[in-house]
C-alpha cells in the first residue's frame, strides 16, 4: 500500500473510532434518562417496560456498561460518583434515579432461558433496589441513607463482576 493511501485509512479510521467513542451513545444516555425518569416519578411499572423496549435496542452489554464509567471514557460517571457522592442531596437523588435506570436496563438485555440467567436478574434487583434507596435518601437529606446506599450499589457491582466478568 502506498504511503499516502495507508496515512488516509489511518486518518479515517481515527476519525471514525475516535468520534464513536468520544461520548456516550445518545440513544442509550436518552434511554437511562427516560428509565430514570419513570423511577424518579414513582412509576416502576412503567419503567421496566421502558427498559425493555430500549434494552432492543441495545446491542452489546458493554454498550450499556460503560455508561457507569467515567465521561473522560464515554461514561457518565456513575461509578465514581457512587463511590464518592456528589454534595448536592438533587445530583444524589439524580445518581440513584440513573443507577435504578442501568440496573433495569441491565436486567432486560438477559435472555431468561440462559444460563446464569437468574443470578444476573438477582443482582440487577439488587442494583436497582440499592439505587432507588439512594435516591429516597438523598430526597430526605438523610447523609447515613445515602452513604449505606451507594456503599449496598457498589457491592453489588463488585459482587457481580466476580461472578459475569
Amino acid at each position: 500500500m502506498n504511503p499516502t493511501r495507508l496515512l488516509l485509512f489511518v486518518g479515517i479510521f481515527a476519525t471514525v473510532v475516535g468520534y464513536s467513542y468520544a461520548q456516550p451513545d445518545p440513544a442509550i444516555e436518552k434511554a437511562v434518562n427516560d428509565v430514570a425518569g419513570e423511577f424518579k416519578a414513582g412509576k416502576d411499572d412503567a419503567a421496566r417496560k421502558k427498559a425493555i423496549a430500549a434494552a432492543k435496542n441495545i446491542e452489546e452489554l458493554d454498550d450499556l456498561m460503560r455508561l457507569f464509567g467515567p465521561t473522560k471514557k464515554n461514561g457518565l460517571n456513575i461509578g465514581a460518583n457512587l463511590m464518592n457522592l456528589p454534595k448536592n442531596p438533587k445530583n444524589v437523588e439524580d445518581l440513584g434515579h440513573k443507577t435504578a435506570a442501568m440496573a433495569e436496563l441491565a436486567r432486560a438485555m438477559t435472555a431468561p432461558k440462559k444460563k446464569g440467567a437468574q443470578a444476573w436478574i438477582a443482582e440487577a434487583d439488587n442494583l436497582r433496589k440499592a439505587g432507588l434507596d439512594l435516591a429516597k435518601a438523598a430526597a430526605k437529606n438523610d447523609a447515613k441513607g445515602m452513604k449505606a446506599a451507594a456503599e449496598k450499589a457498589n457491592a453489588t457491582c463488585v459482587n457481580c463482576h466476580s461472578k459475569f466478568k
